[in-house]
Protein backbone atom coordinates (compact mmCIF):
# COMPACT_ATOMS: atom_id res chain seq x y z
CA UNK A 1 0.00 0.00 0.00
CA UNK A 2 2.73 2.16 0.96
CA UNK A 3 4.77 1.59 -2.99
CA UNK A 4 3.42 4.69 -4.37
CA UNK A 5 4.87 6.89 -1.36
CA UNK A 6 8.05 5.22 -1.51
CA UNK A 7 8.37 5.84 -5.18
CA UNK A 8 7.43 9.99 -4.69
CA UNK A 9 9.26 10.46 -1.69
CA UNK A 10 12.03 7.75 -0.79
CA UNK A 11 10.19 7.04 2.53
CA UNK A 12 6.76 6.86 4.42
CA UNK A 13 5.71 10.25 6.09
CA UNK A 14 3.78 9.47 9.46
CA UNK A 15 0.49 11.15 7.96
CA UNK A 16 0.65 8.55 5.42
CA UNK A 17 0.79 5.92 7.92
CA UNK A 18 -2.19 7.31 9.91
CA UNK A 19 -4.20 7.12 6.30
CA UNK A 20 -2.93 3.58 5.93
CA UNK A 21 -5.98 2.66 8.52
CA UNK A 22 -8.35 4.18 6.06
CA UNK A 23 -7.04 2.35 3.02
CA UNK A 24 -9.45 3.60 0.54
CA UNK A 25 -8.59 6.64 1.39
CA UNK A 26 -5.48 6.55 1.41
CA UNK A 27 -5.72 5.33 -1.99
CA UNK A 28 -7.34 8.81 -3.42
CA UNK A 29 -5.14 11.07 -1.27
CA UNK A 30 -1.49 10.48 -2.94
CA UNK A 31 -2.86 11.10 -6.53
CA UNK A 32 -4.93 14.16 -5.18
CA UNK A 33 -1.53 15.29 -2.82
CA UNK A 34 0.36 15.02 -5.93
CA UNK A 35 -1.97 16.87 -8.62
CA UNK A 36 -2.26 19.85 -5.52
CA UNK A 37 1.50 20.12 -4.94
CA UNK A 38 3.55 19.13 -7.48
CA UNK A 39 4.75 20.90 -10.81
CA UNK A 40 3.13 19.54 -13.88
CA UNK A 41 2.46 20.47 -17.61
CA UNK A 42 -1.45 21.62 -16.20
CA UNK A 43 -0.46 23.67 -13.17
CA UNK A 44 -1.11 27.32 -14.08
CA UNK A 45 1.23 28.52 -10.96
CA UNK A 46 4.37 28.60 -10.46
CA UNK A 47 5.78 25.97 -7.73
CA UNK A 48 6.86 28.93 -5.25
CA UNK A 49 3.57 30.81 -5.13
CA UNK A 50 1.58 27.55 -4.90
CA UNK A 51 3.77 26.71 -1.75
CA UNK A 52 3.63 29.78 -0.54
CA UNK A 53 0.11 29.57 -0.21
CA UNK A 54 0.48 26.11 1.27
CA UNK A 55 3.17 27.23 4.14
CA UNK A 56 0.60 30.31 5.00
CA UNK A 57 -2.30 28.09 5.50
CA UNK A 58 -0.34 26.03 7.61
CA UNK A 59 1.51 28.70 9.36
CA UNK A 60 -2.03 30.18 10.17
CA UNK A 61 -3.40 26.90 11.41
CA UNK A 62 -0.05 26.62 13.84
CA UNK A 63 -0.05 23.10 11.91
CA UNK A 64 4.04 22.11 13.25
CA UNK A 65 3.68 18.94 11.06
CA UNK A 66 2.45 20.21 7.96
CA UNK A 67 4.27 23.67 8.57
CA UNK A 68 7.65 21.74 9.09
CA UNK A 69 7.02 19.44 5.76
CA UNK A 70 6.22 22.58 3.90
CA UNK A 71 9.15 25.04 5.05
CA UNK A 72 11.33 22.07 3.01
CA UNK A 73 9.03 22.22 0.11
CA UNK A 74 8.69 26.33 -0.36
CA UNK A 75 12.66 26.42 0.19
CA UNK A 76 12.91 24.02 -2.27
CA UNK A 77 10.29 26.07 -4.92
CA UNK A 78 12.56 29.30 -4.35
CA UNK A 79 10.31 30.83 -1.24
CA UNK A 80 13.00 33.11 0.20
CA UNK A 81 14.40 31.92 3.99
CA UNK A 82 13.19 34.90 5.02
CA UNK A 83 10.04 34.89 3.80
CA UNK A 84 9.63 31.59 5.22
CA UNK A 85 11.08 32.92 8.60
CA UNK A 86 8.31 35.80 8.81
CA UNK A 87 5.73 34.06 8.07
CA UNK A 88 6.57 31.56 10.91
CA UNK A 89 6.77 34.20 13.31
CA UNK A 90 3.76 36.34 12.00
CA UNK A 91 0.76 33.37 11.01
CA UNK A 92 -1.63 35.96 11.01
CA UNK A 93 -0.23 39.45 10.71
CA UNK A 94 -0.59 41.66 7.59
CA UNK A 95 2.31 40.24 5.25
CA UNK A 96 5.28 42.57 5.10
CA UNK A 97 5.36 45.02 2.30
CA UNK A 98 8.99 45.55 1.90
CA UNK A 99 9.70 41.63 1.94
CA UNK A 100 6.86 40.21 -0.25
CA UNK A 101 5.62 41.50 -3.06
CA UNK A 102 1.89 42.25 -4.45
CA UNK A 103 1.11 39.47 -5.54
CA UNK A 104 2.75 37.12 -2.33
CA UNK A 105 0.32 39.95 -0.23
CA UNK A 106 -2.23 38.49 -2.16
CA UNK A 107 -1.70 34.92 -1.90
CA UNK A 108 -1.14 34.86 1.79
CA UNK A 109 -4.07 36.72 2.30
CA UNK A 110 -6.21 34.94 0.13
CA UNK A 111 -4.72 31.40 1.72
CA UNK A 112 -6.07 33.22 5.46
CA UNK A 113 -9.50 33.45 4.55
CA UNK A 114 -9.66 30.63 3.06
CA UNK A 115 -8.57 28.29 5.46
CA UNK A 116 -10.78 30.45 8.18
CA UNK A 117 -13.77 30.10 6.27
CA UNK A 118 -14.15 33.78 5.44
CA UNK A 119 -13.33 33.91 1.75
CA UNK A 120 -17.38 34.10 0.46
CA UNK A 121 -17.43 37.55 2.37
CA UNK A 122 -13.96 38.74 1.11
CA UNK A 123 -14.71 40.83 -1.38
CA UNK A 124 -11.99 43.33 -1.28
CA UNK A 125 -9.53 40.43 -0.79
CA UNK A 126 -11.03 38.55 -4.11
CA UNK A 127 -11.15 42.02 -6.29
CA UNK A 128 -7.13 42.45 -5.06
CA UNK A 129 -6.62 38.76 -6.51
CA UNK A 130 -8.12 39.44 -9.75
CA UNK A 131 -5.95 42.11 -10.90
CA UNK A 132 -3.21 39.57 -10.44
CA UNK A 133 -4.38 36.42 -11.13
CA UNK A 134 -6.72 34.44 -13.88
CA UNK A 135 -9.58 32.86 -12.96
CA UNK A 136 -7.72 29.22 -13.24
CA UNK A 137 -4.92 30.51 -11.21
CA UNK A 138 -7.18 31.75 -8.27
CA UNK A 139 -8.79 28.26 -8.26
CA UNK A 140 -5.92 26.67 -7.74
CA UNK A 141 -4.93 29.03 -5.04
CA UNK A 142 -7.98 28.38 -3.46
CA UNK A 143 -7.77 24.30 -4.06
CA UNK A 144 -3.98 24.17 -2.59
CA UNK A 145 -5.50 26.55 0.90
CA UNK A 146 -8.72 24.02 0.96
CA UNK A 147 -6.47 20.59 0.93
CA UNK A 148 -3.88 21.90 2.73
CA UNK A 149 -6.44 22.97 5.85
CA UNK A 150 -7.63 19.16 5.58
CA UNK A 151 -4.28 17.93 6.47
CA UNK A 152 -3.83 20.12 9.19
CA UNK A 153 -6.78 19.47 10.35
CA UNK A 154 -5.71 15.87 10.32
CA UNK A 155 -2.40 16.56 12.14
CA UNK A 156 -3.39 18.70 14.53
CA UNK A 157 -6.59 16.62 15.92
CA UNK A 158 -4.41 13.18 15.83
CA UNK A 159 -1.19 14.93 17.19
CA UNK A 160 0.73 13.73 14.31
CA UNK A 161 4.81 13.84 15.20
CA UNK A 162 7.36 15.09 12.95
CA UNK A 163 9.70 11.80 11.38
CA UNK A 164 12.61 10.99 13.21
CA UNK A 165 15.69 12.95 13.17
CA UNK A 166 17.74 12.49 10.44
CA UNK A 167 15.38 12.61 7.93
CA UNK A 168 14.23 14.76 5.08
CA UNK A 169 11.66 16.57 6.53
CA UNK A 170 13.79 17.37 9.76
CA UNK A 171 16.91 17.83 8.07
CA UNK A 172 15.34 20.78 5.86
CA UNK A 173 12.54 21.98 8.22
CA UNK A 174 12.83 25.54 9.81
CA UNK A 175 16.29 25.51 7.49
CA UNK A 176 17.54 27.83 5.09
CA UNK A 177 17.57 28.02 1.41
CA UNK A 178 21.06 26.45 1.03
CA UNK A 179 19.45 23.15 3.04
CA UNK A 180 16.82 22.96 0.71
CA UNK A 181 19.16 21.65 -1.99
CA UNK A 182 19.90 18.74 0.01
CA UNK A 183 16.07 17.42 -1.08
CA UNK A 184 16.44 14.99 -4.02
CA UNK A 185 15.17 16.03 -7.29
CA UNK A 186 14.95 12.15 -8.42
CA UNK A 187 12.03 11.77 -6.51
CA UNK A 188 9.82 14.45 -7.65
CA UNK A 189 8.15 12.03 -10.17
CA UNK A 190 5.97 13.95 -12.73
CA UNK A 191 2.03 12.90 -12.54
CA UNK A 192 0.71 10.22 -14.88
CA UNK A 193 -2.73 9.62 -15.67
CA UNK A 194 -2.07 5.73 -15.04
CA UNK A 195 -1.48 6.78 -11.44
CA UNK A 196 -5.43 8.46 -11.48
CA UNK A 197 -6.54 5.30 -13.19
CA UNK A 198 -4.92 2.88 -10.94
CA UNK A 199 -5.99 4.91 -7.69
CA UNK A 200 -9.77 4.65 -9.17
CA UNK A 201 -9.05 0.96 -9.92
CA UNK A 202 -8.00 0.10 -6.51
CA UNK A 203 -11.41 0.76 -4.86
CA UNK A 204 -13.13 -1.15 -6.94
CA UNK A 205 -14.33 1.37 -10.04
CA UNK A 206 -13.39 1.32 -13.78
CA UNK A 207 -11.38 4.27 -14.99
CA UNK A 208 -12.79 5.11 -18.20
CA UNK A 209 -10.12 5.84 -20.46
CA UNK A 210 -9.42 9.10 -22.58
CA UNK A 211 -10.97 7.09 -26.08
CA UNK A 212 -14.31 6.38 -24.21
CA UNK A 213 -17.40 8.01 -24.80
CA UNK A 214 -18.97 10.83 -21.95
CA UNK A 215 -21.79 9.69 -20.90
CA UNK A 216 -25.07 11.24 -22.17
CA UNK A 217 -24.99 14.72 -21.83
CA UNK A 218 -21.81 14.87 -20.75
CA UNK A 219 -20.41 16.15 -24.15
CA UNK A 220 -22.80 18.83 -24.30
CA UNK A 221 -21.77 20.10 -20.74
CA UNK A 222 -17.92 20.22 -21.65
CA UNK A 223 -18.52 21.64 -24.88
CA UNK A 224 -19.98 24.50 -22.76
CA UNK A 225 -17.21 24.94 -20.74
CA UNK A 226 -14.73 24.58 -23.31
CA UNK A 227 -16.49 27.87 -25.10
CA UNK A 228 -17.22 29.93 -22.13
CA UNK A 229 -15.40 28.65 -19.28
CA UNK A 230 -16.48 28.47 -15.57
CA UNK A 231 -15.90 32.39 -14.95
CA UNK A 232 -15.27 32.78 -11.17
CA UNK A 233 -18.03 35.86 -9.92
CA UNK A 234 -16.30 36.16 -6.81
CA UNK A 235 -17.73 36.41 -3.21
CA UNK A 236 -20.86 37.67 -1.61
CA UNK A 237 -22.24 38.85 1.24
CA UNK A 238 -24.92 36.57 1.29
CA UNK A 239 -25.36 34.48 4.79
Amino acid sequence: MYESALRFSGRVPNFHKILGHMPDAYRWYLPFQKAVQRNHPRSHLAAGLRSLASLATSEFNRCRYCASHGTSTALHDGVSSDKVEWLRHNPTAEPDQVLFDERERAIIEWARAVTSNQARRATDLFANLQRHFSDSEIVELTVVAAARTFTNLIQEALWTDLESEGSETQANARGSDKGAAVRDESVRVPLDIAMYQHALLCVGQLALSPAEPLAAGASAQLASLREGGANLSGPDTRG
